[in-house]
């Protein structure tokens, strides 16, 4: 594929962009850098031409973030709303850690009014298809994001 850019890799996270869909795999933690990259990333997809969206892999190792990381992650939200139309986060997870992370979301939503849409699900396939119709079709097919996912996700940095 290789159509996927502005890769940012780090032990925590990746992420990247295949045309108008911004891609992150949360592997673990958070911090002020990975927000930085996250803000990056958004006005990246901001600035291209047409709508685009974002989909959020949530990792095993992931635990619900502090407040400070939660409205860095409202913030940059916020600031691309209108350009960025739709959040798909993933949990892939059926377990409490999952439950956390989807009533962080639903807090985040709460917490950030005017930031764009998002919504959790349990696959790529789920998310991809809901950005996909949330662009109105504007974005590549569900089996090329779910491919670019996968790229994305196979990019990691040296443990």
């Amino acid at each position: 594929m290789s159509e996927v850019r502005g890769t940012h890799i780090t032990r925590a996270a990746t992420l990247g962009i295949y045309r108008n869909i911004g891609i992150w795999i949360w592997r673990r933690g958070a911090d002020a850098a990975m927000i930085d990259q996250l803000a990056i990333t958004l006005n990246a997809l901001a600035a291209l031409d047409g709508p685009s969206g974002m989909i959020t892999v949530v990792g095993r190792g992931v635990t619900v973030p502090g407040n400070a990381i939660r409205k860095g992650i409202v913030d940059a939200c916020r600031k691309v709303t209108g350009k960025v139309l739709a959040g798909g986060v993933v949990h892939e997870r059926d377990d409490l850690v999952a439950a956390l992370v989807r009533g962080v979301v639903t807090g985040l939503l709460l917490l950030g009014p005017g930031i764009f849409p998002h919504t959790v699900f349990r696959t790529t396939t789920e998310a991809s298809n809901w950005v996909r119709k949330k662009l109105d079709g504007k974005a590549p097919s569900t089996a090329e994001i779910v491919a670019a996912i996968t790229e994305v996700r196979a990019m990691r940095a040296e443990e």
